[in-house]
Protein backbone atom coordinates (compact mmCIF):
# COMPACT_ATOMS: atom_id res chain seq x y z
CA UNK A 1 0.00 0.00 0.00
CA UNK A 2 2.60 2.12 0.72
CA UNK A 3 4.59 1.87 -2.27
CA UNK A 4 1.46 2.24 -4.19
CA UNK A 5 1.00 5.31 -2.50
CA UNK A 6 4.65 6.26 -3.10
CA UNK A 7 3.92 5.38 -6.58
CA UNK A 8 1.56 7.91 -7.09
CA UNK A 9 2.51 10.90 -5.06
CA UNK A 10 5.60 10.47 -7.33
CA UNK A 11 3.82 10.85 -10.55
CA UNK A 12 1.35 13.68 -9.17
CA UNK A 13 4.77 15.67 -8.80
CA UNK A 14 5.71 15.30 -11.80
CA UNK A 15 2.42 16.01 -13.15
CA UNK A 16 2.72 19.03 -11.29
CA UNK A 17 5.71 19.76 -12.65
CA UNK A 18 5.34 19.11 -15.97
CA UNK A 19 2.18 21.91 -15.41
CA UNK A 20 4.69 24.11 -13.74
CA UNK A 21 7.06 24.00 -16.62
CA UNK A 22 3.84 24.61 -18.98
CA UNK A 23 2.94 27.68 -17.36
CA UNK A 24 6.52 28.75 -17.13
CA UNK A 25 7.01 28.22 -21.06
CA UNK A 26 3.51 29.83 -22.34
CA UNK A 27 4.19 32.34 -19.74
CA UNK A 28 7.16 33.04 -20.99
CA UNK A 29 6.50 32.82 -24.32
CA UNK A 30 2.99 34.69 -24.55
CA UNK A 31 3.36 37.58 -21.93
CA UNK A 32 6.78 37.68 -20.45
CA UNK A 33 9.10 41.01 -22.00
CA UNK A 34 12.22 41.80 -21.13
CA UNK A 35 11.75 45.43 -19.62
CA UNK A 36 12.99 48.20 -21.34
CA UNK A 37 16.01 50.33 -20.07
CA UNK A 38 16.18 53.46 -18.80
CA UNK A 39 16.79 55.31 -21.74
CA UNK A 40 14.12 53.03 -23.83
CA UNK A 41 11.62 54.44 -21.02
CA UNK A 42 12.38 57.93 -21.56
CA UNK A 43 11.68 57.48 -25.45
CA UNK A 44 8.06 55.66 -24.70
CA UNK A 45 5.85 59.00 -24.25
CA UNK A 46 5.45 60.91 -27.34
CA UNK A 47 5.28 64.52 -27.84
CA UNK A 48 1.68 64.68 -28.11
CA UNK A 49 1.48 68.42 -29.27
CA UNK A 50 2.55 67.07 -32.61
CA UNK A 51 -0.64 65.52 -33.75
CA UNK A 52 -2.88 67.78 -31.38
CA UNK A 53 -1.16 71.14 -32.03
CA UNK A 54 -1.37 71.75 -28.49
CA UNK A 55 -5.28 72.34 -28.48
CA UNK A 56 -6.32 68.88 -26.32
CA UNK A 57 -4.13 66.08 -24.80
CA UNK A 58 -4.93 62.32 -24.69
CA UNK A 59 -4.94 62.95 -20.74
CA UNK A 60 -8.54 64.41 -19.44
CA UNK A 61 -9.63 65.81 -16.96
CA UNK A 62 -13.30 65.63 -16.39
CA UNK A 63 -14.69 69.39 -15.47
CA UNK A 64 -17.15 68.23 -13.24
CA UNK A 65 -14.64 65.69 -11.07
CA UNK A 66 -13.99 67.65 -8.34
CA UNK A 67 -10.50 65.83 -7.53
CA UNK A 68 -9.05 66.69 -10.78
CA UNK A 69 -8.23 63.58 -11.58
CA UNK A 70 -6.55 62.66 -15.28
CA UNK A 71 -7.47 59.48 -17.07
CA UNK A 72 -6.31 58.49 -20.75
CA UNK A 73 -9.40 59.49 -23.15
CA UNK A 74 -8.53 61.07 -26.16
CA UNK A 75 -11.77 61.25 -27.56
CA UNK A 76 -13.20 62.94 -24.34
CA UNK A 77 -10.40 65.93 -24.33
CA UNK A 78 -11.19 66.24 -28.02
CA UNK A 79 -14.94 67.05 -27.84
CA UNK A 80 -13.95 68.81 -24.70
CA UNK A 81 -11.91 71.38 -26.82
CA UNK A 82 -14.52 71.81 -29.83
CA UNK A 83 -16.89 73.06 -26.67
CA UNK A 84 -14.65 76.15 -26.24
CA UNK A 85 -14.91 76.88 -30.02
CA UNK A 86 -17.55 79.00 -31.00
CA UNK A 87 -19.95 77.39 -33.95
CA UNK A 88 -19.22 80.88 -35.91
CA UNK A 89 -15.67 79.07 -36.24
CA UNK A 90 -16.51 75.51 -37.26
CA UNK A 91 -16.55 74.35 -40.85
CA UNK A 92 -18.97 70.94 -39.91
CA UNK A 93 -22.65 72.26 -39.26
CA UNK A 94 -22.72 74.19 -42.58
CA UNK A 95 -20.64 71.73 -44.44
CA UNK A 96 -23.28 69.43 -43.84
CA UNK A 97 -26.09 70.75 -44.03
CA UNK A 98 -25.07 72.15 -47.82
CA UNK A 99 -23.98 68.20 -48.54
CA UNK A 100 -27.44 66.91 -47.12
CA UNK A 101 -29.98 69.63 -48.56
CA UNK A 102 -28.34 69.42 -52.08
CA UNK A 103 -28.07 65.40 -52.77
CA UNK A 104 -28.87 65.78 -56.57
CA UNK A 105 -25.55 67.44 -56.61
CA UNK A 106 -23.09 65.42 -53.74
CA UNK A 107 -24.45 62.05 -54.65
CA UNK A 108 -23.75 62.33 -59.07
CA UNK A 109 -21.24 59.78 -60.20
CA UNK A 110 -19.72 62.63 -62.17
CA UNK A 111 -18.80 64.53 -59.82
CA UNK A 112 -15.38 66.49 -59.84
CA UNK A 113 -14.66 64.58 -63.37
CA UNK A 114 -12.95 66.64 -66.07
CA UNK A 115 -15.51 67.27 -68.72
CA UNK A 116 -14.78 64.44 -71.51
CA UNK A 117 -18.25 63.38 -70.86
CA UNK A 118 -20.90 65.58 -72.58
CA UNK A 119 -24.24 64.14 -71.24
CA UNK A 120 -22.28 64.21 -67.41
CA UNK A 121 -20.79 67.44 -68.12
CA UNK A 122 -24.24 69.43 -68.94
CA UNK A 123 -25.96 67.70 -65.95
CA UNK A 124 -23.37 68.82 -63.77
CA UNK A 125 -23.23 72.06 -65.83
CA UNK A 126 -27.06 72.42 -64.64
CA UNK A 127 -26.71 71.76 -61.55
CA UNK A 128 -23.92 74.28 -60.93
CA UNK A 129 -25.72 76.99 -62.96
CA UNK A 130 -28.79 76.07 -60.76
CA UNK A 131 -30.03 78.69 -57.55
CA UNK A 132 -29.31 75.67 -55.44
CA UNK A 133 -25.60 75.28 -57.07
CA UNK A 134 -24.25 78.75 -56.77
CA UNK A 135 -25.91 78.68 -52.41
CA UNK A 136 -24.17 75.53 -52.14
CA UNK A 137 -21.00 77.04 -53.59
CA UNK A 138 -21.39 80.32 -51.42
CA UNK A 139 -21.83 78.02 -48.62
CA UNK A 140 -19.02 75.97 -48.82
CA UNK A 141 -16.79 78.96 -49.40
CA UNK A 142 -18.21 80.36 -46.25
CA UNK A 143 -17.33 76.84 -44.07
CA UNK A 144 -14.50 75.73 -45.70
CA UNK A 145 -12.74 78.77 -44.74
CA UNK A 146 -13.04 78.82 -41.13
CA UNK A 147 -10.48 77.74 -38.79
CA UNK A 148 -11.78 74.75 -37.42
CA UNK A 149 -13.51 71.66 -38.29
CA UNK A 150 -15.64 71.29 -35.59
CA UNK A 151 -16.97 67.30 -36.31
CA UNK A 152 -17.40 65.57 -32.60
CA UNK A 153 -16.00 62.49 -31.89
CA UNK A 154 -18.16 59.34 -31.31
CA UNK A 155 -19.30 55.93 -31.90
CA UNK A 156 -23.31 57.50 -32.63
CA UNK A 157 -24.42 60.03 -34.33
CA UNK A 158 -22.67 63.66 -34.15
CA UNK A 159 -24.80 66.60 -32.97
CA UNK A 160 -24.00 68.47 -35.80
CA UNK A 161 -25.07 65.57 -37.90
CA UNK A 162 -28.08 64.76 -36.19
CA UNK A 163 -29.29 68.02 -35.95
CA UNK A 164 -28.96 68.28 -40.16
CA UNK A 165 -30.39 64.85 -40.53
CA UNK A 166 -34.01 66.22 -38.84
CA UNK A 167 -33.64 69.25 -40.42
CA UNK A 168 -33.90 67.18 -43.72
CA UNK A 169 -36.28 64.75 -43.18
CA UNK A 170 -33.91 62.06 -43.00
CA UNK A 171 -33.86 59.15 -40.14
CA UNK A 172 -30.88 58.95 -37.84
CA UNK A 173 -31.28 55.10 -36.51
CA UNK A 174 -27.07 55.60 -34.74
CA UNK A 175 -28.36 58.98 -32.67
CA UNK A 176 -27.63 58.05 -28.88
CA UNK A 177 -28.43 61.55 -26.52
CA UNK A 178 -26.54 59.61 -23.94
CA UNK A 179 -22.88 58.64 -25.71
CA UNK A 180 -20.21 56.71 -24.74
CA UNK A 181 -17.86 59.08 -22.65
CA UNK A 182 -14.81 57.41 -23.66
CA UNK A 183 -15.56 55.31 -27.10
CA UNK A 184 -12.00 53.67 -28.32
CA UNK A 185 -10.66 55.49 -31.20
CA UNK A 186 -10.63 52.93 -33.56
CA UNK A 187 -14.06 52.50 -33.55
CA UNK A 188 -15.21 56.17 -33.66
CA UNK A 189 -16.89 57.75 -36.55
CA UNK A 190 -15.37 59.79 -38.96
CA UNK A 191 -18.31 61.33 -41.13
CA UNK A 192 -16.44 64.92 -42.09
CA UNK A 193 -13.67 63.18 -44.01
CA UNK A 194 -15.77 61.67 -46.21
CA UNK A 195 -17.84 65.01 -46.86
CA UNK A 196 -14.23 67.08 -47.26
CA UNK A 197 -13.71 64.73 -49.75
CA UNK A 198 -16.92 64.94 -51.55
CA UNK A 199 -17.18 68.66 -50.88
CA UNK A 200 -13.78 68.88 -53.00
CA UNK A 201 -14.90 67.13 -56.01
CA UNK A 202 -17.96 69.93 -56.26
CA UNK A 203 -15.41 72.66 -55.70
CA UNK A 204 -13.49 70.96 -58.63
CA UNK A 205 -16.42 70.72 -60.95
CA UNK A 206 -17.45 74.55 -59.90
CA UNK A 207 -13.86 75.59 -60.59
CA UNK A 208 -13.48 73.61 -64.45
CA UNK A 209 -16.80 75.30 -65.07
CA UNK A 210 -15.75 78.91 -64.02
CA UNK A 211 -12.38 78.10 -66.05
CA UNK A 212 -14.18 76.92 -69.54
CA UNK A 213 -15.96 80.13 -69.46
CA UNK A 214 -13.60 82.25 -68.81
CA UNK A 215 -13.79 83.25 -64.92
CA UNK A 216 -9.69 82.89 -64.09
CA UNK A 217 -10.65 84.88 -60.49
CA UNK A 218 -13.28 82.62 -59.30
CA UNK A 219 -11.25 79.27 -60.73
CA UNK A 220 -8.11 80.64 -58.54
CA UNK A 221 -10.42 81.37 -55.08
CA UNK A 222 -11.82 77.77 -55.55
CA UNK A 223 -8.98 76.30 -55.95
CA UNK A 224 -7.76 78.23 -52.86
CA UNK A 225 -10.67 77.01 -50.69
CA UNK A 226 -10.08 73.68 -51.93
CA UNK A 227 -6.82 73.93 -50.19
CA UNK A 228 -8.25 75.55 -47.44
CA UNK A 229 -10.41 72.72 -46.62
CA UNK A 230 -7.24 69.89 -46.95
CA UNK A 231 -5.77 71.48 -43.54
CA UNK A 232 -9.35 70.58 -41.58
CA UNK A 233 -8.93 66.78 -42.45
CA UNK A 234 -5.92 66.28 -40.15
CA UNK A 235 -7.85 67.81 -37.10
CA UNK A 236 -8.37 64.39 -36.14
CA UNK A 237 -4.71 63.16 -36.46
CA UNK A 238 -5.05 59.89 -37.09
CA UNK A 239 -3.82 58.06 -40.33
CA UNK A 240 -6.93 58.64 -42.39
CA UNK A 241 -6.96 62.43 -41.68
CA UNK A 242 -3.61 62.85 -42.90
CA UNK A 243 -4.23 61.22 -45.99
CA UNK A 244 -7.87 62.68 -46.99
CA UNK A 245 -5.42 65.79 -46.89
CA UNK A 246 -3.13 64.71 -48.84
CA UNK A 247 -5.36 63.14 -51.34
CA UNK A 248 -7.40 66.44 -51.52
CA UNK A 249 -4.30 69.01 -51.94
CA UNK A 250 -3.52 66.69 -54.68
CA UNK A 251 -6.88 67.26 -55.91
CA UNK A 252 -5.71 70.81 -56.01
CA UNK A 253 -2.74 70.33 -57.27
CA UNK A 254 -3.99 67.80 -60.36
CA UNK A 255 -6.71 70.97 -61.15
CA UNK A 256 -4.38 73.34 -61.86
CA UNK A 257 -1.80 71.34 -64.32
CA UNK A 258 -5.05 70.27 -66.15
CA UNK A 259 -5.59 74.43 -66.57
CA UNK A 260 -2.52 74.75 -67.57
CA UNK A 261 -2.82 72.14 -70.20
CA UNK A 262 -6.39 73.31 -71.32
CA UNK A 263 -6.36 76.96 -70.81
CA UNK A 264 -3.64 78.65 -70.00
CA UNK A 265 -4.49 81.57 -72.41
CA UNK A 266 -7.31 82.04 -69.54
CA UNK A 267 -4.46 83.47 -66.90
CA UNK A 268 -2.49 86.67 -66.11
CA UNK A 269 0.61 86.32 -64.36
CA UNK A 270 -1.33 87.37 -61.02
CA UNK A 271 -3.35 84.57 -61.15
CA UNK A 272 -0.52 81.73 -61.88
CA UNK A 273 1.31 83.75 -59.12
CA UNK A 274 -1.44 83.07 -56.49
CA UNK A 275 -1.65 80.03 -57.52
CA UNK A 276 2.00 79.40 -56.75
CA UNK A 277 1.22 81.04 -53.41
CA UNK A 278 -1.89 78.85 -52.36
CA UNK A 279 0.65 75.46 -53.02
CA UNK A 280 3.11 77.18 -51.45
CA UNK A 281 1.37 78.52 -48.34
CA UNK A 282 0.91 74.65 -47.44
CA UNK A 283 4.30 73.58 -47.33
CA UNK A 284 5.92 70.29 -47.59
CA UNK A 285 4.76 67.92 -45.12
CA UNK A 286 5.40 64.38 -43.54
CA UNK A 287 3.66 61.68 -41.79
CA UNK A 288 2.82 62.18 -37.95
CA UNK A 289 3.67 59.83 -36.55
CA UNK A 290 2.93 60.63 -33.22
CA UNK A 291 -0.55 60.76 -34.46
CA UNK A 292 -0.57 56.73 -35.47
CA UNK A 293 1.09 56.36 -31.99
CA UNK A 294 -1.58 57.71 -30.34
CA UNK A 295 -4.37 55.55 -31.85
CA UNK A 296 -2.11 52.55 -31.46
CA UNK A 297 -2.10 53.43 -27.89
CA UNK A 298 -5.73 53.73 -27.04
CA UNK A 299 -6.67 50.87 -28.27
CA UNK A 300 -3.94 48.58 -26.53
CA UNK A 301 -4.37 50.77 -23.12
CA UNK A 302 -7.89 48.85 -23.76
CA UNK A 303 -6.79 45.33 -23.87
CA UNK A 304 -5.05 45.67 -19.96
CA UNK A 305 -6.46 45.43 -17.09
CA UNK A 306 -6.24 47.62 -13.90
CA UNK A 307 -2.87 46.93 -12.67
CA UNK A 308 -1.24 47.77 -16.73
CA UNK A 309 -1.41 43.75 -17.53
CA UNK A 310 -2.43 42.72 -20.60
CA UNK A 311 -5.89 41.41 -20.50
CA UNK A 312 -6.52 37.76 -22.34
CA UNK A 313 -10.26 38.35 -22.48
CA UNK A 314 -10.45 42.47 -23.99
CA UNK A 315 -7.72 41.38 -26.51
CA UNK A 316 -10.10 37.75 -27.25
CA UNK A 317 -12.99 40.14 -27.76
CA UNK A 318 -11.33 43.24 -29.80
CA UNK A 319 -10.29 39.74 -32.11
CA UNK A 320 -13.80 38.00 -31.85
CA UNK A 321 -16.06 40.97 -32.97
CA UNK A 322 -13.48 43.45 -34.04
CA UNK A 323 -14.31 46.31 -31.15
CA UNK A 324 -12.84 46.92 -28.43
CA UNK A 325 -15.04 48.81 -25.67
CA UNK A 326 -13.14 48.23 -22.50
CA UNK A 327 -11.92 51.65 -20.57
CA UNK A 328 -8.73 52.12 -20.98
CA UNK A 329 -6.07 51.90 -18.11
CA UNK A 330 -4.76 55.15 -17.07
CA UNK A 331 -1.74 54.27 -15.82
CA UNK A 332 1.34 56.12 -16.50
CA UNK A 333 3.61 54.89 -19.31
CA UNK A 334 6.13 54.28 -17.12
CA UNK A 335 3.74 51.93 -14.66
CA UNK A 336 2.47 49.69 -17.64
CA UNK A 337 3.77 46.01 -17.60
CA UNK A 338 6.70 45.91 -19.41
CA UNK A 339 5.21 43.66 -22.28
CA UNK A 340 3.24 47.03 -22.94
CA UNK A 341 5.90 49.15 -22.74
CA UNK A 342 8.12 47.65 -25.06
CA UNK A 343 5.26 46.57 -27.70
CA UNK A 344 4.68 51.05 -27.36
CA UNK A 345 8.93 50.81 -28.24
CA UNK A 346 8.90 49.20 -30.89
CA UNK A 347 5.41 50.13 -32.31
CA UNK A 348 7.21 53.82 -32.46
CA UNK A 349 10.57 52.72 -33.91
CA UNK A 350 8.37 51.34 -36.68
CA UNK A 351 6.11 54.58 -37.16
CA UNK A 352 9.21 56.90 -36.89
CA UNK A 353 11.00 55.11 -39.34
CA UNK A 354 7.60 55.61 -41.66
CA UNK A 355 7.99 59.64 -40.65
CA UNK A 356 12.16 59.69 -42.19
CA UNK A 357 10.73 57.42 -45.63
CA UNK A 358 8.11 60.20 -46.10
CA UNK A 359 10.52 62.70 -46.08
CA UNK A 360 12.46 64.47 -49.22
CA UNK A 361 14.26 63.31 -51.58
CA UNK A 362 13.46 59.49 -51.65
CA UNK A 363 15.95 57.74 -49.88
CA UNK A 364 17.08 54.20 -51.38
CA UNK A 365 19.03 53.80 -48.12
CA UNK A 366 16.17 53.72 -45.59
CA UNK A 367 14.78 50.01 -44.60
CA UNK A 368 11.16 49.93 -44.71
CA UNK A 369 9.36 50.01 -41.75
CA UNK A 370 8.19 46.48 -42.34
CA UNK A 371 12.09 45.80 -41.71
CA UNK A 372 12.30 47.58 -38.56
CA UNK A 373 9.48 45.73 -37.16
CA UNK A 374 11.18 42.32 -38.28
CA UNK A 375 14.03 43.91 -36.77
CA UNK A 376 12.61 43.86 -33.45
CA UNK A 377 9.72 41.39 -33.54
CA UNK A 378 11.27 38.64 -31.32
CA UNK A 379 11.55 41.43 -28.39
CA UNK A 380 7.84 41.04 -28.51
CA UNK A 381 6.18 38.60 -26.61
CA UNK A 382 3.63 36.24 -28.70
CA UNK A 383 0.28 38.41 -27.60
CA UNK A 384 2.23 41.46 -28.23
CA UNK A 385 2.99 40.14 -31.85
CA UNK A 386 -0.20 39.20 -32.44
CA UNK A 387 -1.49 42.79 -31.64
CA UNK A 388 1.30 44.55 -34.12
CA UNK A 389 0.44 42.22 -37.07
CA UNK A 390 -3.33 42.99 -36.54
CA UNK A 391 -3.30 46.41 -35.75
CA UNK A 392 -0.16 48.12 -37.71
CA UNK A 393 -1.00 50.14 -41.26
CA UNK A 394 0.79 49.77 -44.19
CA UNK A 395 3.20 52.76 -43.17
CA UNK A 396 5.35 52.77 -45.99
CA UNK A 397 2.69 52.96 -48.40
CA UNK A 398 1.34 56.04 -46.58
CA UNK A 399 4.92 57.44 -46.17
CA UNK A 400 5.01 56.91 -50.08
CA UNK A 401 1.65 59.47 -50.64
CA UNK A 402 3.68 62.06 -48.95
CA UNK A 403 6.53 62.00 -51.05
CA UNK A 404 3.76 61.86 -54.36
CA UNK A 405 2.00 65.19 -52.83
CA UNK A 406 5.32 67.03 -52.56
CA UNK A 407 6.44 65.84 -55.76
CA UNK A 408 3.46 66.96 -57.39
CA UNK A 409 3.27 70.00 -55.72
CA UNK A 410 6.71 70.70 -56.37
CA UNK A 411 6.31 69.89 -60.04
CA UNK A 412 2.90 72.09 -59.84
CA UNK A 413 5.19 75.47 -59.09
CA UNK A 414 7.58 75.21 -61.41
CA UNK A 415 5.68 74.67 -64.52
CA UNK A 416 3.16 77.80 -63.22
CA UNK A 417 6.82 79.40 -63.31
CA UNK A 418 7.58 78.26 -66.92
CA UNK A 419 3.82 79.70 -67.93
CA UNK A 420 5.02 82.65 -65.98
CA UNK A 421 7.83 82.52 -67.99
CA UNK A 422 5.95 82.14 -71.42
CA UNK A 423 3.63 85.20 -70.65
CA UNK A 424 6.45 87.78 -70.12
CA UNK A 425 9.21 86.38 -73.06
CA UNK A 426 5.98 84.95 -75.54
CA UNK A 427 8.19 81.53 -75.12
CA UNK A 428 9.42 78.71 -72.58
CA UNK A 429 12.85 78.58 -71.46
CA UNK A 430 15.15 76.25 -73.07
CA UNK A 431 16.11 75.30 -69.97
CA UNK A 432 15.04 75.33 -65.98
CA UNK A 433 17.93 77.76 -65.12
CA UNK A 434 16.76 80.12 -67.76
CA UNK A 435 13.75 81.00 -65.76
CA UNK A 436 13.71 84.37 -64.82
CA UNK A 437 14.90 84.36 -61.04
CA UNK A 438 12.00 85.73 -59.45
CA UNK A 439 10.34 82.89 -60.34
CA UNK A 440 12.10 80.14 -59.44
CA UNK A 441 12.30 81.02 -55.63
CA UNK A 442 12.01 77.19 -54.81
CA UNK A 443 13.96 74.06 -55.97
CA UNK A 444 12.31 72.22 -58.70
CA UNK A 445 13.62 68.41 -56.99
CA UNK A 446 13.36 65.45 -58.57
CA UNK A 447 12.77 63.56 -55.29
CA UNK A 448 13.91 60.59 -56.46
CA UNK A 449 17.68 62.29 -57.36
CA UNK A 450 17.27 65.29 -55.08
CA UNK A 451 18.30 67.43 -58.79
CA UNK A 452 16.14 69.30 -60.65
CA UNK A 453 13.17 67.97 -62.31
CA UNK A 454 14.20 67.16 -66.23
CA UNK A 455 12.72 69.48 -68.45
CA UNK A 456 12.46 69.58 -72.23
CA UNK A 457 10.15 72.68 -73.95
CA UNK A 458 8.10 70.84 -76.68
CA UNK A 459 5.01 71.97 -79.25
CA UNK A 460 2.97 70.53 -77.43
CA UNK A 461 3.88 72.69 -74.16
CA UNK A 462 6.64 71.69 -71.79
CA UNK A 463 7.91 68.13 -70.89
CA UNK A 464 8.31 68.30 -67.45
CA UNK A 465 9.09 64.52 -65.45
CA UNK A 466 10.75 62.98 -62.53
CA UNK A 467 13.47 60.28 -63.11
CA UNK A 468 11.33 57.60 -60.98
CA UNK A 469 13.27 55.33 -58.57
CA UNK A 470 15.50 53.40 -61.10
CA UNK A 471 16.92 56.91 -61.55
CA UNK A 472 17.73 56.20 -65.27
CA UNK A 473 16.58 58.75 -67.61
CA UNK A 474 13.96 57.24 -69.76
CA UNK A 475 13.16 60.62 -72.15
CA UNK A 476 9.25 60.98 -70.13
CA UNK A 477 8.41 57.59 -70.73
CA UNK A 478 5.08 57.04 -68.10
CA UNK A 479 4.25 53.45 -66.36
CA UNK A 480 1.32 54.01 -63.34
CA UNK A 481 3.14 51.94 -61.24
CA UNK A 482 5.84 54.63 -61.01
CA UNK A 483 3.08 56.95 -58.65
CA UNK A 484 3.86 54.22 -56.10
CA UNK A 485 7.05 55.79 -55.10
CA UNK A 486 8.92 52.66 -53.35
CA UNK A 487 8.27 49.98 -56.34
CA UNK A 488 10.81 49.11 -58.55
CA UNK A 489 9.95 49.88 -62.61
CA UNK A 490 11.60 51.34 -65.36
CA UNK A 491 10.19 54.67 -65.92
CA UNK A 492 9.44 58.19 -65.62
CA UNK A 493 7.05 60.34 -63.90
CA UNK A 494 5.86 62.98 -66.69
CA UNK A 495 4.48 65.83 -64.54
CA UNK A 496 0.39 65.84 -66.37
CA UNK A 497 -2.66 66.14 -64.76
CA UNK A 498 -5.02 62.62 -64.32
CA UNK A 499 -6.09 63.67 -67.39
CA UNK A 500 -3.89 64.07 -69.83
CA UNK A 501 -1.55 61.03 -68.62
CA UNK A 502 -5.05 58.76 -69.01
CA UNK A 503 -5.12 60.30 -72.56
CA UNK A 504 -1.52 59.44 -73.35
CA UNK A 505 -1.46 56.05 -71.56
CA UNK A 506 -5.16 54.81 -72.02
CA UNK A 507 -3.33 51.26 -71.07
CA UNK A 508 -1.47 51.92 -68.09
Amino acid sequence: MKKIFLIISIITALLLLTIALIWTWAYRTYFYTKPLNQQELKNITPDWTKATKGNWSPWHTDPTDPTNTKTWNPTASFNHWLTTIPDQNKAWPILIDTILANPQIFKHEALGDYPDNPEHWNQITTLIQSTQGQNAITQLKKALTRPTLGCGLYTSTETHLHQALLKHGLQDDNWNPNPNPNPSSIDILLPALGSLRNSAHFLKSAAIYELTNNNPDEFVELVQTIYTSAQLANETPIIIGQLVEIAIKATANDLIMWSLEQHPETFTDQHLAKLSSIIEDARIQTFIWQGQALLFRDTIRRTVIDNGQPNPTSINSAFSDGSITSTPSSFPAAQLHPSLQRLFYVHDLVAKQAELRSRIPWDPTLQPSDTIYQQHKDSLNKVSQILMDTLLPALDQAAARFQGLAQQSIAARTLLALHRHKLRHNTFPQALNDLDQDLLTFNPMDIFTGNQLHYQPTNEGPLLYALGNDRDDDQGRYKKGVLSITKPIDADWPMYSNHKLNKLYPDD
